[in-house]
């Protein structure tokens, strides 16, 4: 931070010294001219040469060519110092934010790991029932999704990145398959989902970006809801459209982030500091494939939680 803080110092200084010698030079040159014009004057007056009126003139053009010529370069200089700070500032966020991914996915890989760990010597050294050995056995499945998660997200980021991802339309019964969907989701982390299906046909679309979309936005849902609180999700098919609609219950994002939360790495709470989980993927996930499935999203948001609107025509 300090080092940042000297390169800051130095840039904004080098800046005004820039500027200040350009202001100087400027001034001796117009000065410099001055005195041609005072030299050439009393020359014309000793010969019957140019008029004085005519070299007062050529000093006139010559001084607003500098200033002209001077002004560009000014711009051009200012512009410069501009881009770099610019450039610079942006290079201090992506920093940051990689910075932050990588504690994130440092704890959120430690923490899963750590406790099937602790799972796994339990099993080792302890003497348990059935019903505890099935207990201990579904938290360390539990856990290990976790990581599964979070190692599709990242693989599914890189390829979106790097090769692009190809649609594979798929014709699908909406409520059935998501209905077991999310039954499965809300028993493995024992949080109450709301779910209501307004839906009359079959869908066709990417099962697995749709997937991509759903899970992320209820995940999301979920770490910025309080644990006795419920995610509302509704779906809503008309006139080729669907709209998958997840409410939380959490303290809303405020209008200044709510423009950030889709890009890669944002978080909104830092990571030294956080309490909610997740790597700043996931919204991230959600915006691109929204986009790759020609949709839109929206928010809503205020103190008494959010709402995250999907709109996807049918492929």
């Amino acid at each position: 931070m300090k080092s940042r803080e000297r390169t800051s110092i130095l840039l904004y200084a080098l800046m005004v010294y820039t500027v200040l010698q350009f202001f100087w030079w400027s001034y001796l040159i117009f000065d410099l001219y001055h005195d041609i014009f005072l030299l050439q004057g009393t020359l014309a007056e000793l010969s019957e040469g140019e008029s004085v009126v005519q070299i007062k003139e050529e000093l006139t053009k010559k001084r607003w060519m500098i200033i002209g010529e001077g002004g560009v370069f000014l711009s051009i200089i200012i512009l410069g110092f501009y881009l770099v700070l610019r450039a610079r500032k942006r290079e201090f966020s992506l920093a940051k934010q990689q910075t932050n991914f990588i504690l994130s996915v440092t704890h959120e890989l430690n923490t899963p790991l750590a406790a099937v760990k602790l799972n796994l010597s339990t099993l080792l050294q302890r003497k348990l029932g059935d019903e505890g050995r099935v207990k201990l056995l579904k938290m360390s499945s539990y856990e290990t999704d976790r990581v599964i998660r979070l190692v599709n997200n990242i693989l599914t980021t890189s390829r979106l990145e790097s090769k692009g991802y190809k649609l594979n339309k798929t014709n699908i019964d909406l409520k059935n398959h998501f209905q077991a969907y999310l039954d499965q989701y809300s028993s493995q982390f024992k949080r109450n989902l709301n779910v209501h299906f307004d839906v009359h046909n079959s869908f066709t679309t990417d099962v697995t970006a749709l997937e991509i979309i759903l899970y992320n936005l209820v995940d999301n849902a979920v770490k910025y809801s309080e644990e006795n609180q419920s995610v509302d999700i509704q779906f809503v098919q008309k006139n080729g459209i669907l709209e998958i609609m997840v409410t939380d219950r959490g303290k809303g994002i405020s209008e200044n982030e709510q423009p950030q939360v889709f890009k890669k790495f944002y978080r909104i709470e830092n990571e030294e500091t956080r309490t909610t989980k997740g790597t700043g993927l996931g919204l991230y996930l959600v915006y691109n494939f929204v986009d790759i499935l020609k949709g839109r999203i929206t928010i809503n948001s205020s103190e008494m939680g959010t709402v995250f609107t999907v709109s996807l025509p049918e492929q």
